[in-house]
């Protein structure tokens, strides 16, 4: 193979290998987020707020917990074009103590470095799936 040839396919190479190729096979991403939860301030639940912060997806939402010992997880992937992220409620390990009072909190997920472009985002709860769409700069 002439070095140039050579030096052309180490660059196809890697390019592949950072920028992926296509759709990615129609594989899921595990996207880098991170979850905080907060006390809900008092007064009438408010929607979910998603919000875009450079090539950062922000989303808040408000739970209700059916005690403090419970707990919100999440997951987060991108296939395609689309976005998922499902908040869902943990139970506490067998056998907790746990004071029974509801408790209100908002979710904040951050996704982070997302790649530019219009893609549709699916945030499913326990009480609802929602989309929208959103652009990343």
């Amino acid at each position: 193979m002439k070095p140039i040839g050579l030096a052309r396919a180490l660059l196809v190479g890697l390019a592949v290998f950072f920028f992926g190729c296509g759709d990615g096979g129609g594989q899921p991403i595990e996207l880098r987020s991170e979850l905080k939860t907060e006390p809900a301030p008092q007064g009438p639940a408010v929607a979910p707020d998603i919000h875009v912060e450079g090539k950062n997806l922000v989303i808040r939402v408000p739970m209700t917990l059916p005690d403090p010992c419970h707990k919100v997880v999440h997951k987060a992937k991108m296939e395609g074009g689309e976005i998922f992220v499902s908040l869902q409620i943990e139970n506490p390990p067998a056998g907790t103590i746990c004071i029974q009072v509801l408790t209100t909190v908002i979710a904040t997920v951050t996704l982070f470095d997302l790649p530019s472009g219009t893609d549709t985002l699916t945030l499913q709860t326990p009480l609802q799936t929602t989309q929208q769409t959103v652009r990343i700069p």
